[in-house]
């Protein structure tokens, strides 16, 4: 056993030693080894002590360090424990990313680290999958093709061009689709609309995905279908970008040793996948020639269509009558745009023409036009009216000339003779003009242009928004409470008036108190009102069995000449009938002091509270006068002043929307405007002017009722959230209320109005957080200015652009650091500098 026991201890020693002659132990590496040119790699430096002094970084040769995404992590394993710093290294070109060595102190001591280099390759050259013995390159893993579906090179201005994009993707990179591919080489082009298919991108229709094999290797293809017209002659050579994100694999895992909790399924259900973007070059398109137009024919009327088209003509009615409209349709039908048609101003003799009402449509297949022109004829006759119109075949390179004869047998007029044309003669230009113009159901444009100005500045909106309606909503919290305790008090009080004859005679002789005090203070004789009134008043105030005479009381009485008067009184009424009784008169004094204890015994308690708000307001002088003389940038600062940011008046915000408005500032006019309506959500004149601005800055429009989701987010934006609450804080007290009146009340009718205030009060409840995590989202905000960059770090030098943001489109804040913020626009997240994002309602709706 000893001998054991020493050899252990001899084993211990020598495992021991070595560790504390050791000196720090540092390890340096760089992840992965092999990159392409603007990707990162992650430099990793391992100890077995913790860094407690900076690093002086070396400069690098084709690469700097990003210091400012440093991480740091500790290990344990079998009681060893390692730091580990990682630091990323942005490449710069194509060569070799050399890491020199360099020297720190760790634990007092001086370490130096062994040089790196790292192999820079062109972009696309580097290894698409780490760990897959197939050496294929991101160029082979990733790449994308542009070809036209049916093989056309030639193509005329107004003519539309199908092109398909194919995004070639290797199972393996695990792809996501992070861009939609950005068209290069397009000028001068329109872009069909294809957002009734796909709402995200309307330059593109729904995105196709397919399996194909090509060159011994199974892809994932992703098709994207577009269309376009050219709106001048030229050359045009499409080309194309898209972004993906990958999954690589992460260097961390693959330097530390294997654990037996390690485990493939679980690892890649748990844990976050290391996603990079990679930003994919399309292979240019075949070059595109676009021809102009021919002169159309000199005697037809050119519809401007292009394309193989079928056009159709006739009248709705097979004859017509002198004064009484009728309707001209015609109908094109064919596989070109309808976006080029140009509605032709019609001149027929013997007949008034109102302009038409073009009605196009554009599915999948074919375009469809409806033009309906409403005519009068002004004569009778046979009248034969000769049409025609010329389209643009590409198929052929000539137009297709489209010739209509009609006839239209025109009666004579069933009306009077004011109210038409003579049917017997010839119609002059006074008989035309007094034809009945028809009544034709005018549908009108959007606005262009702002409503007028607010001519007041207004009242305020408190922030947060339950300042405004706290009176209210404490009332009805309380109130209904208190009305309920109340009701149920009194009822109670009755029940027991009903039920318990003592409580009832106390109360009773309580009632009595006043006039027994007024009877005391008279002069005279005051035997029978102490007698009759005031013994059986303190005797139930003394809480005395019924019946207690005078001697009884005055024992209770603590006062010497109070207690004898009325020992004196219970002695007279034990004097023989018909004896002279001794009367009792109170002096001032004593008749002070009994009053004095009546009074104390019973207690009377009165509180009356009086709330009561004054508010006035008033308008400045001359609120509008810069605005009005055209100096919008003077009329901007004026509104600025007047704005108060802790209650702001929706008039103000109206205003100073208008001004930016007018100063070009789209951006800051949808904020206000915005701001102003949530402010005041039923000004409709407010919302108009938001819509117009989103509408200009091809934005949402809001307000709008075109389905039922959409009609009851209507209904529950009329009101703010502090309105719902109080609306609650109502239905609440009807619930307090109607519970006290459950007795009184018919089942039936407690039964409704409890049901009708719970509901009130849950769908006040819902509406109310709906609109806290909606419209008034205190993390909402509105990119300001014309465009803004989103950045993958927090400063302005490093990090790389992830998308640039059109100003005035609708942000969420994600995460501040500084003066910078982390943004989440249309599902990309970035970093943005705090002065280009405002946020629309930081007021907040209770803090």
């Amino acid at each position: 056993m000893i001998r054991f026991f020493k050899l252990f201890l001899l084993a211990a020693v020598s495992a021991a030693l070595p560790l504390g002659a050791s000196g720090a132990e540092v390890s340096v590496a760089v992840s992965p080894s092999t990159v392409a040119a603007g990707e990162q790699v992650t430099f990793s430096l391992t100890m077995d002590k913790r860094l407690t002094e900076g690093l002086r970084l070396p400069p690098l040769e084709n690469g700097r360090w990003i210091t400012n995404s440093v991480s740091q992590r500790m290990e344990s394993i079998n009681f060893n424990t390692s730091y580990t710093y990682e630091i990323p290294i942005q490449t710069e070109r194509e060569g070799t990313l050399k890491i020199p060595s360099f020297t720190f102190r760790l634990d007092g001591q001086e370490v130096t680290t062994r040089p790196l280099e790292v192999k820079v390759l062109p972009p696309g050259s580097q290894p698409a999958v780490q760990s897959s013995g197939d050496s294929v390159t991101m160029k082979e893993a990733a790449f994308g093709t542009i070809r036209i579906p049916d093989e056309r090179r030639t193509f005329y201005v107004g003519e539309e061009v199908p092109l398909e994009l194919n995004l070639w993707l290797l199972p393996a990179l695990r792809a996501r689709l992070a861009e939609y591919p950005d068209l290069t080489g397009l000028d001068n082009v329109v872009f069909r609309d294809y957002s009734r298919n796909n709402p995200q991108m309307r330059r593109f229709d729904r995105p196709q995905e397919r399996r194909e094999l090509l060159d011994g290797r199974y892809y994932g293809v992703l098709t994207f279908r577009t269309a376009f017209r050219a709106t001048l002659p030229g050359k045009l050579t499409p080309g194309a970008n898209a972004t993906v994100s990958i999954v690589r694999e992460d260097g961390r895992r693959a330097r530390r040793p294997r654990s037996p909790f390690d485990d493939d399924f679980f690892d890649s259900f748990f844990a976050r996948e290391n996603r990079v973007p990679y930003r994919v070059a399309f292979a240019p398109g075949p070059e595109i020639t676009i021809k102009a137009l021919p002169p159309a024919p000199a005697d037809c009327i050119n519809l401007g269509l292009v394309g193989d088209w079928e056009i159709s003509c006739r009248f709705d009615q097979n004859s017509g009558k002198v004064g009484e409209p009728l309707s001209l349709n015609i109908t094109a039908v064919g596989d070109g745009t309808p976006e080029t048609f140009a509605t032709p101003k019609l001149t027929l003799p013997g007949f008034r023409v109102y302009p038409g009402e073009v009605k196009k449509s554009s599915p999948d297949s074919r375009s469809r036009i409806e033009l309906k022109y409403a005519i009068i004829p002004l004569e009778p006759g046979e009248k034969n009216i000769s049409l025609k119109f010329a389209t643009f075949r590409s198929a052929t390179g000539e137009y297709v000339r489209h010739n209509f004869d009609l006839k239209l047998p025109v009666l004579k007029s069933d009306r009077k003779i004011s109210a038409a044309v003579s049917d017997s003669a010839p119609a002059t230009e006074t008989d035309r003009a007094a034809v009945p113009e028809p009544e034709v159901e005018k549908i009108p444009a959007p606005r262009e242009e702002l409503f007028y100005l607010k001519a007041e500045p207004g009242s305020g909106v408190a922030l947060p928004l339950i300042r405004n309606r706290i009176g209210w909503i404490l009332l009805f919290l309380l109130g209904g409470p208190l009305a309920a305790i109340l009701i149920e008090w009194r009822f109670r009080r009755r029940e027991r008036l009903e039920h318990d004859p003592e409580f009832a005679r106390r109360t009773a002789l309580r009632h009595k108190l006043p006039q027994l005090l007024k009877r005391l203070r008279q002069e005279g004789d005051v035997a029978p009102a102490l007698r009759d009134e005031a013994v059986p008043f303190l005797a139930e105030a003394f809480h005395l069995p019924p019946g207690a005479g005078a001697s009884e009381v005055a024992e209770k009485i603590e006062d010497r000449e109070l207690a004898d008067l009325f020992r004196s009184l219970e002695a007279e009424s034990f004097k023989p009938a018909g004896s002279e009784q001794t009367p009792v008169t109170l002096t001032p004094k004593l008749r002070s002091r009994l009053t004095t204890l009546l009074k104390r015994l019973s207690l009377f308690a009165l509180t009356v509270v009086a709330l009561t708000a004054v508010a006035a307001g008033v308008a400045p002088a001359a609120f509008n006068a810069a605005f009005e003389k055209g100096d919008f940038k003077a009329a901007a600062a004026h509104y600025e002043k007047q704005l108060n940011p802790a209650e702001p008046a929706p008039n103000v915000l109206y205003n100073l929307a208008s001004a930016h408005y007018r100063l070009g500032d789209l951006a800051r006019a949808r904020l206000e405007f915005e701001q102003a309506h949530l402010l005041a959500p039923r000004d409709s004149e407010t919302l108009e002017n938001l819509n117009l601005v989103n509408r200009k800055l091809v934005q949402p429009e809001i307000g709008t009722a075109g389905t039922p989701g959409a009609l009851l987010t209507w209904c529950r934006d009329r009101l703010r959230p502090d309105d719902y609450l109080t609306i609650a804080a109502a239905m609440f007290a009807v619930l307090c209320l109607a519970f006290a009146l459950r007795r009184t009340l018919r089942r039936n009718t407690l039964i409704v109005v409890e049901s009708a205030a719970t509901a009130l009060l849950m769908l006040s409840l819902a509406a109310a957080t709906a609109q806290a995590v909606g419209p008034y989202n205190p993390d909402r905000a509105i990119i300001i200015g014309s465009t803004l960059e989103l950045r993958s770090l927090p400063a302005a030098a490093s990090g790389r652009v992830e998308a640039t943001i059109p100003g005035g489109s609708t942000a969420f804040v994600v995460e501040r650091r500084g003066d910078w913020v982390r943004l989440r626009v249309n599902g990309r997240d970035g970093w943005a500098p705090v002065d280009q994002v405002k946020l629309i309602f930081p007021g907040g709706i209770l803090y």
